[in-house]
């Protein structure tokens, strides 16, 4: 048999036998933290070691069992890392990892990324070559797909007075166009689309790379949609079905995002929820049609109507463990 990953203060496996039955359950182990924080939250913990998905709110149609103590590591069918951590973790760390040879039969691991290669280039660090069996991102083609956020769609549409659209009052009260950047060198281009876009329209910009700031004792993005219109959801790479937290949150804080990227917006989002600036041809066309939404409510409310029959997603990062769940049950 393959030899166990050398581990200090080796536990003794039975302390999970009794809460894991492994005929019906997968065992997956998180090797690593996620933006350096524990990945695995303890309220999905029933005491002990491991951590499970079904609570009252959310149920997985398989079973798995996950655990961060990398003393259950022979045990385990899935080994997940994830890359960002792996980039930041110095060259002594990574000699501690597995190594391929490690791995049990049949065992999967698992690399993960919700950052675009762009800037987490894994291939660089030679000791992670040929490690990983799968990929879990936001691309449409890794086995496991991991976007940000995610929509379903709603068994019964709702009434349009359900869907509490802004009256008119609070429409008039609102500015027309904001945006938050906080990396300043992306690569994408956004900034030379944002400036150009400058010229023929008032837009706010927030963030680090912005010259205005939101009020002290604010959270931020709720500032911004309780007062903008629009909402300039442009990514810092322009990389295939890259879309980040930007286009979901100003969906759900009641703003109408334009977006800039590459991300399959179609396949992902609710139809008539969003503007693309690439349906444009030029600047000063997307420009025109901002202010002319700006200036007719009706046509400006009908970017809410998707609310009807869809709704955003909860639970997000259950829904990604279960997607890795359900991968793994594939026969």
């Amino acid at each position: 048999t393959s030899p166990d990953i050398p581990v200090e203060n080796r536990a003794n496996p039975n302390d999970v036998s009794s809460n894991y039955n492994e005929d019906q359950e997968k065992l997956i182990l998180v090797y690593t933290k996620s933006y350096g924080r524990r990945w695995l939250p303890e309220s999905w913990s029933r005491g002990g070691n491991l951590f499970f998905l079904d609570s009252p709110d959310f149920t997985c149609p398989r079973k798995c069992v996950f655990t961060d103590n990398k003393n259950f590591s022979s045990m385990a069918d899935a080994v997940l890392f994830g890359v960002l951590d792996t980039l930041y973790h110095s060259k002594d760390e990574i000699q501690k990892y597995p190594k391929p040879s490690e791995r049990k039969k049949d065992q999967i691991w698992i690399a993960s990324a919700i950052e675009p290669a762009l800037y987490h280039d894994v291939t660089r660090i030679k000791e992670l070559n040929y490690m990983f069996n799968w990929t879990a991102t936001f691309r449409l083609d890794s086995e496991i797909y991991w976007p940000y956020g995610f929509f379903y769609k709603l068994k019964e549409p709702k009434r349009l007075e359900e869907i509490k659209l802004p009256n008119a009052t609070v429409l008039r009260s609102k500015r027309l166009a904001a945006s938050m950047i906080s990396n300043c060198e992306a690569w994408g281009g956004r900034d030379y689309v944002l400036n150009s876009l400058k010229k023929y329209m008032d837009i706010d910009s927030y963030g680090k790379c912005g010259d205005k700031q939101c009020p002290n004792n604010t959270q931020c993005r709720e500032y911004l949609g309780d007062h903008y219109k629009f909402f300039l959801a442009f990514e810092n790479s322009l990389c295939q079905d890259y879309m980040t937290e930007k286009f979901f949150s100003s969906l759900s804080l009641g703003m109408v995002p334009v977006v800039y990227g590459l991300g399959n917006y179609a396949h992902i989002a609710p139809p008539h929820s969003y503007i693309n600036a690439l349906d444009f041809p030029n600047t000063k066309a997307l420009a025109e049609y901002l202010l002319h939404l700006d200036k007719n409510d009706h046509e400006y409310l009908a970017y809410f109507e998707w609310r009807r029959n869809y709704a955003m997603g909860d639970n997000g990062d259950k829904v990604q463990f279960c997607a890795l769940c359900m991968k793994l049950w594939e026969p």
